[in-house]
């Protein structure tokens, strides 16, 4: 047996034999991410969103920035379908909580499971600056 033909059977078997991964199941890859700085009153994880909908809660005044914070609604693949702000309800100079309200049109051929997301706006641009919740929803049944 040559080195080549050795070295090829090694790898084969040991691939073979390696323990096997499993990829995260559907509702693992949809589960819910959560910040406890912002509560979202509507949508809740799997929620049906069609047409026109109001997207409502509140957030930590933190969680702002000039009176705002980025939502995304992205369809079931990550692509983003639509984005815009939510915008404070009252004084958000403040570390309580804030309510808020963004108003969003599904767009009609969206269809399927989507992710809504409330971004903390980040105008410094550092990652620990980062933050965001992740609402499973169902578009356009």
């Amino acid at each position: 047996m040559s080195a080549r033909t050795f070295a090829v059977s090694c790898v084969l078997l040991l691939t073979a034999c390696a323990p096997k991964v499993a990829a995260p199941s559907t509702e693992e890859a949809a589960a819910p991410v959560t910040d406890p700085r912002i509560e979202v009153t509507f949508p809740k994880p799997g929620d049906t969103l069609t047409g026109n909908v109001q997207i409502t809660g509140q957030a930590r005044g933190t969680w702002y920035f000039e009176a705002s914070f980025p939502v995304q609604l992205l369809d079931a693949s990550g692509m983003e379908l639509l984005s815009l702000p939510a915008q404070a309800d009252g004084e958000w100079m403040t570390e309580d909580f804030v309510p808020f309200h963004a108003d969003i049109t599904v767009p009609a051929e969206a269809s399927g499971k989507g992710t809504l997301v409330l971004k903390k706006d980040n105008p410094s641009g550092l990652p620990e600056n980062d933050a965001e919740v992740r609402i499973p929803v169902l578009l356009n049944p």
